[in-house]
């Protein structure tokens, strides 16, 4: 007589080679096959029960049955694949602590595999058991003593829990092993800046690059290291393996021009420059691409070579140079650093940036910065400059309000203007304090050309540069205007800080008199202005951008509208 496990047998042949005749009686015998499998205990019978919840999305169920199976059967690798493809269900479907309890039943019936401890590490540290995770990498890395994944994990964990001693301990070790990878590099990198070790950073950021390729994330990381970083060489370094990697790549050769005018290497910048000029004239356009940065670069080269066909071009090259250190004695500033922000409550990226130029500025004595907002700038203006009473309360966007008040709080207060959302970079004390010892009013200047930007300026009250504009704006009303880009820029906006400069420097013939090549300034009957740079001071907006950028709260969008519906 036949078994239901004969029957079973038979089924399972019918599907392979069709060698049952009788076809009606397949059902029959598949259910027999089926109530074989579900009492018989052996392996079959678990995995035939574990898919069989897996179809109906009983994970639960397949989980206990699978943890069964693991135990009475534990080299049957089926279990084992069984229980992966329920724990990837879960994290899924984010439940992270039922992820977590399937890689425990894996690691216990099936210990010391690298992805089992992969995974254990990884959702410990999403749950936030941190001790848990480290304790895991430990164990990890104590098995796999070489392995590029235990390495990873735990130099992650230990970057992620602020234990720079043991991440650079781990990330030395990796970098060791695992020279070509770019991980142990960046985590040293990381680690080293954190620790404001700027020297050790950039040299385990240039012995990685070495072994870089073009995709590597150590590209991205050298492509943004702070220009006015004082390791001269070092950073030079870094620029030249970036070229070395990709030397058709227009970007790294202009971030090499900045750096080493910020360093003050004059004639090593006109040489390169020089030199990628000549390959356009060999028609060897491969770095001067035909697009938005390689017209940049070519802008940027031809004004590094003409710099002393203009009077303004010196203080231009000039304005690159940073600073790390400060005078032992040096004076009491007065400058009250301000910002202006009127849409509510500053975002957490504004607050961050705020603390960072705080920090910066208390380092040379000077306060916090004090912030203004609608209400307390039009107090002020209709207190000590009331000709700016109308230009601000007809002005169509808050953008346009900060561009009139920073003016007029400037012409009666020694002042430092900070655009809210300006990027610091690591040599602003130091540059800062050379800069406002030096002259009277410091303006910010573009990175490509000599125009200027009004993101930032320190000043003494008075300074004939504000007072000129005062004297051309006050009483301006917006009332009927459409708003513009091209209105923006020419009331108070980076257009007028340009023309007014010119008219100055037309104004006063005697502005070349004083002029120091180590220490340029402009002069305006004894009133000195000198300049810091956007490439080297700071940035004027974050490279990762902001969430306001894409509303309306960013002024070029809402011109933007208006010069749609005027199209």
């Amino acid at each position: 007589m036949l078994t239901l496990g004969h029957y079973h047998q038979a089924y399972k042949l019918s599907k392979r080679a069709l060698k049952i005749k009788f076809v009606k009686k397949l059902n029959n015998i598949n259910r027999a096959s089926q109530e074989w499998l579900t009492n018989n205990h052996g392996a079959e019978s678990y995995d035939f029960l574990c898919e069989k919840a897996l179809k109906k999305n009983n994970l639960k169920l397949a989980y206990c049955i699978s943890k069964k199976g693991a135990k009475h059967f534990p080299d049957d690798d089926k279990f084992k694949a069984h229980l992966n493809k329920i724990r990837e269900f879960y994290a899924k479907k984010r439940d992270l602590e039922n992820a977590l309890q399937v890689t425990l039943t894996i690691h216990q019936h099936y210990p010391n595999t690298e992805a089992t401890f992969w995974n254990l590490c990884k959702y410990q540290m999403a749950l936030d058991r941190k001790t848990d995770a480290l304790s895991t990498a430990d164990q990890f890395l104590a098995k796999f003593p070489t392995s590029l994944r235990a390495l990873k994990t735990i130099c992650h964990i230990t970057y992620k829990n602020n234990d720079p001693r043991n991440c650079i301990k781990h990330a030395k070790k990796l970098a060791e092993i695992h020279p070509t990878q770019h991980v142990g590099h960046e985590y040293l990198f990381k680690i080293f800046w954190s620790l404001g070790k700027s020297k050790k950073a950039l040299v385990s950021l240039s012995n990685g690059l070495k072994y870089t390729q073009k995709n590597s994330q150590l590209l991205q990381l050298a492509c943004n290291i702070d220009l006015s970083s004082k390791h001269k060489r070092e950073s030079i370094e870094i620029l030249e393996r970036l070229i070395q990697t990709d030397p058709f790549n227009d970007k790294y050769h202009n971030r090499k021009l900045r750096l080493l005018l910020s360093h003050g290497s004059v004639s090593a910048a006109k040489n390169h420059a020089g030199w990628l000029l000549i390959q356009k004239k060999r028609n060897s356009n491969y770095i001067f691409k035909n697009n938005g940065q390689g017209k940049e670069l070519d802008i940027f080269t031809k004004n590094i070579l003409s710099a002393s066909k203009s009077p303004l071009y010196p203080h231009w090259i000039f304005s690159y140079k940073t600073f790390h250190h400060t005078k032992k004695n040096m004076p009491v500033f007065t400058h009250q650093a301000f910002q202006y922000w009127s849409q509510g409550d500053p975002p957490k990226q504004i607050r961050r940036l705020t603390d960072e130029w705080n920090y910066e500025l208390n380092k040379i004595g000077l306060n916090n910065i004090l912030l203004f907002d609608h209400n307390t700038a039009l107090a002020w203006i209709s207190e000590n400059t009331p000709e700016f009473i109308e230009p601000f309360r007809s002005a169509f966007h808050y953008a346009v309000e900060a561009d009139i008040f920073r003016i007029a709080y400037a012409t009666k207060n020694d002042c430092i203007w900070i655009d809210a959302d300006m990027v610091i970079s690591k040599s602003v004390s130091g540059t800062l304090a050379q800069r406002i010892l030096s002259a009277d009013t410091t303006l910010y200047i573009r990175e490509r050309e000599p125009g200027l930007s009004n993101g930032f300026f320190a000043t003494k009250k008075s300074s004939p540069f504000f007072m000129e504009i005062m004297n051309k704006m006050k009483n301006y009303s917006f009332s009927g205007k459409t708003p513009s880009k091209d209105l923006v820029l020419e009331t108070f906006g980076t257009s007028r800080y340009t023309d007014t400069l010119a008219a100055l420097m037309e104004k006063y013939a005697n502005h070349e008199k004083s002029y120091n090549p180590k220490n340029p300034c402009l002069n305006f009957n004894n009133w000195k202005i000198n300049f810091v740079n956007k490439a080297t001071f700071g940035r004027s907006k974050p490279s990762e951008g902001l969430d306001y950028f894409k509303t309306r709260e960013n002024w070029n969008n809402f011109v933007g509208e208006f010069e749609k519906q005027k199209g």
